[in-house]
């Protein structure tokens, strides 16, 4: 429950999830000087190196950095060319392809489905807005700044593009 509150938060009725892990990576909750805030940090244990022992990579976004872009900037340094993207965090106005710019205060966001094809990535996401109104849709590249924070895992298919 990184992104809520959780002891102000009540789940409704149980519910299945699931989830991904790493052996060798993890986020840690650390204060961060920038926010003000306890955030969550990759980091890395032992001699695995930033990408661990798996096949993917664990990162943090930092506020006013675009959300598309720190993803395709590390996942190319990181020689993943295809891979699909998990996360949660804030955006500042979130810009969609379908409808355009939403005017809100900064927000929290999922990403419903995030993918990396040849380096290219496309990340639908969805929030709920503070008149509890749902919005979800395609982010355009390049236009959508990080709130607070933004924890990511880029997971690499290692395939080519289908």
């Amino acid at each position: 429950m990184g992104h809520l509150l959780p002891h102000d938060c009540i789940v409704a009725e149980d519910q299945a999830v699931s989830g991904l892990g790493s052996t060798s990576n993890a986020f840690a909750a650390r204060y961060d000087p920038e926010t003000n805030f306890t955030l969550f940090h990759p980091e890395t244990e032992g001699e695995a190196g930033p990408r661990g022992q798996g096949s993917g990579v664990f990162l943090r976004i930092a506020p006013d950095t675009d959300l598309s872009d720190a993803i395709a900037e590390v996942a190319r340094a990181a020689g993943i060319a295809n891979a699909r993207i998990h996360g949660v965090g804030s955006i500042c106005e979130p810009h969609f392809a379908q409808t355009g710019r939403i005017a809100t205060p900064i927000t929290e966001v999922r990403i419903d489905q995030g993918d990396i094809r040849d380096g290219a990535v496309s990340l639908a996401v969805s929030y709920v807005d503070t008149d509890w109104r749902i919005h979800s849709g395609r982010l355009v590249s390049g236009k959508n700044p990080v709130g607070v924070t933004f924890e990511v895992l880029i997971e690499d298919l290692g395939v080519a593009s289908p």
